[in-house]
C-alpha cells in the first residue's frame, strides 16, 4: 500500500524537468562520477552524460553547473548518478529546487512526500471543482467558498511548497457561460462575497502528482486510477471529505447525504472506497440537468451519518453543521432513521434464522440490535406488512396472537 514517495520513485517520469543541488554536493558527485576532480576536463565522462566537449573550454555545462549559472537537467543527472556511487537518496537530501523547464516555477520539495490526507484531498478537490488545464498542464482550483479555497491552498503549501496565482470571476452559471476571471489578488480574503476564486499552481505540480497517481485528470476527463485505488486509508479520508464538500453535502428535509457528479465510474469507485470506511452508501441513479444527464448517490440512516462524521466529515462549516444537526436530531427524538430497508432486512434475517416470532418478539430483537431508536408496535407491524405484501413472510394466527415465518417459497 503506497505510503510515502522518494525521488527515486519518480525518476522515469521527470525528464523535461531541471533540479538545483547543494553546490558543494555537487561537486562532491561530479568528482565522483568522472573519477576526477576537474569532470570538465573529462572527455569520457562528458560524452557518456550527453554533453558537448570543446578543445579550448572542455565542457562549458559542467562548468555552467559548478559555477551556479545553470541548473541540471533531470535527464543528464540520471546519467550521472548511474556512473557515480551516490545513490538517489543522498540526490533528494541535496535538492534545493526542480522546476519543469528553464522559466518554470521552483518547487522546493522535501522528499519522502508522505502519502496521506493532505495529498488526499488535493486529488479530491481535483476531481471535484478543479481541472488540469490541457494546454499549460496547470493545477486549477476553482470555489466561491473561501474556507475550500483556503483547504487547497494550505495542502499545496504543505505538500508542494507553492504558492498558487489567485484569480476571482464571476461564477460558471451552467449554461455554457464558463467564469470569467476579472482581477488577480494577492489573498483569498480579497475576493468580494458573491464571486468565484480560482487557483493556478505551475506545471510541476501536476507532473509529479502524474508520476505518483497516472493520468487522474486531464482537461474535463477524470478518473479514479489504480494508483488512488492503491493507496492508503488516511489518503482516501481526505480525497471522499474534499470530493463531498466539492460536489455533494447533506440534505436535512429528505434526510441524506448525496454526492453527484457527470462521471458514474468515478461515483462507484468513491463508494467502493466508503464500503472500506464501513458506510454503507445506496446504488448511484440518474436524473437530468440542462439537458445533460448526471449521476449521484445517497449515504442514509443514522449510523452511517455517525461514521460519515467521525470518520470523514465536511471542511465546510455550513456542510458539517448541517450533519450534526441531523445526527442531533435522531438522538434527541429517537426517530427511525436507519439506511433504505435495513429494517426490513434484519427482521427478515432474524425470521429467517428464528423460523417464527411473534410482534412483540420481533419489536424486542430491533430494540436490542438498535437502542437508540424509537420502536412500538405500530412501526413494527408497518414493516411486516409490507414484507408480508411482498412475499417475504407470512403470518399465522395462534390464539390471540399471530406468529410471523420466514416465506421460503
Amino acid at each position: 500500500m503506497l505510503e510515502k514517495v522518494h525521488l527515486e520513485d519518480l525518476i522515469n517520469n521527470l525528464d523535461g524537468t531541471v533540479v538545483k543541488l547543494n553546490p558543494s554536493f555537487l561537486k562532491l558527485l561530479l568528482s565522483n562520477a568522472a573519477k576526477s576532480d576537474r569532470p570538465w576536463n573529462n572527455k569520457e565522462f562528458i560524452s557518456k552524460i550527453g554533453c558537448k566537449y570543446h578543445k579550448r573550454a572542455k565542457c562549458i555545462a559542467i562548468k555552467n553547473w559548478l559555477n551556479d549559472k545553470r541548473n541540471i537537467s533531470f535527464s543528464k543527472l540520471k546519467k550521472i548518478v548511474l556512473l557515480s556511487d551516490y545513490k538517489w537518496r543522498d540526490i533528494e537530501r541535496n535538492l534545493i529546487f526542480i522546476k519543469s523547464k528553464a522559466k518554470g516555477k521552483r518547487l522546493q520539495l522535501k522528499f519522502p512526500l508522505k502519502i496521506g490526507g493532505d495529498i488526499g484531498s488535493i486529488i479530491g478537490h481535483i476531481l471535484g471543482d478543479g481541472s488540469i488545464d490541457r494546454r499549460c498542464l496547470q493545477v486549477f482550483y476553482s470555489n466561491s467558498n473561501k474556507e475550500l479555497l483556503k483547504e487547497f491552498q494550505f495542502f499545496m503549501k504543505t505538500v508542494f511548497n507553492a504558492n498558487p496565482r489567485i484569480w476571482y470571476g464571476k461564477p460558471n452559471d451552467f449554461k455554457g457561460n464558463k467564469s470569467r476571471w476579472i482581477k488577480r489578488v494577492n489573498f483569498i480574503d480579497e475576493i468580494p462575497e458573491g464571486f468565484q476564486g480560482g487557483l493556478f499552481y505551475p506545471k510541476m505540480c501536476i507532473i509529479i502528482l502524474y508520476a505518483i497517481f497516472g493520468k487522474f485528470a486531464y482537461g474535463k476527463h477524470k478518473e479514479i486510477t489504480q494508483q488512488i485505488l492503491n493507496a492508503n486509508k488516511e489518503f482516501k479520508i481526505g480525497l471522499i471529505r474534499a470530493f463531498f464538500d466539492d460536489e455533494g453535502g447533506p440534505i436535512e428535509n429528505s434526510y441524506e447525504i448525496r454526492v453527484s457528479q457527470d462521471n458514474k465510474l468515478m461515483l462507484e469507485e468513491i463508494r467502493k472506497m466508503l464500503l472500506e470506511i464501513s458506510i454503507e452508501s445506496n446504488s448511484a441513479s440518474s436524473y437530468y440537468k440542462n439537458n445533460k444527464i448526471r449521476y449521484y448517490f445517497t449515504i442514509t440512516g443514522h449510523y452511517n451519518f455517525v461514521k460519515f462524521y467521525k470518520a470523514i466529515g465536511f471542511t465546510s462549516t455550513e456542510k458539517r453543521n448541517k450533519l450534526k444537526h441531523m445526527i442531533d436530531n435522531v438522538i434527541v427524538n429517537k426517530t427511525l432513521r436507519l439506511r433504505n430497508n435495513e429494517a426490513r432486512n434484519n427482521i427478515l434475517e432474524f425470521l429467517k434464522y428464528k423460523n417464527q416470532l411473534t410482534t412483540k418478539e420481533i419489536m424486542m430483537f430491533m430494540k436490542s440490535r438498535f437502542s437508540d431508536f424509537k420502536w412500538d408496535k405500530s412501526t413494527i407491524l408497518e414493516h411486516l406488512d409490507n414484507l408480508e405484501v411482498n412475499r417475504k413472510i407470512c403470518k399465522q394466527k395462534v390464539g390471540l396472537r399471530y406468529l410471523w415465518k420466514f416465506n421460503s417459497v
